[in-house]
């Protein structure tokens, strides 16, 4: 059985709070759909976690032109 203690403690971060999740994991308060921001929350987790939830980015080489770069 693999510890769900570390999951448990993402999910108690800001960026994380899940409304399906409510009171089970003791959030102080509760989700407010007027104050949620999906904006703000996918760039906290960006910028904390560094992590794209959504859509992921690079820079690789252009298969049609090995001597430039494109953003896929």
């Amino acid at each position: 059985i693999v510890d769900a203690k570390p999951l448990l403690k993402n999910l108690k971060q800001k960026e994380f709070r899940w409304p399906v999740l409510g009171d089970a994991l003791g959030f102080s308060s509760r989700w407010v759909e007027s104050q949620f921001n999906l904006l703000e929350t996918l760039a906290q987790i960006r910028s904390q976690h560094s992590k794209s939830v959504l859509i992921r980015l690079f820079v690789s080489p252009d298969d049609k032109n090995s001597n430039q770069y494109i953003i896929k």
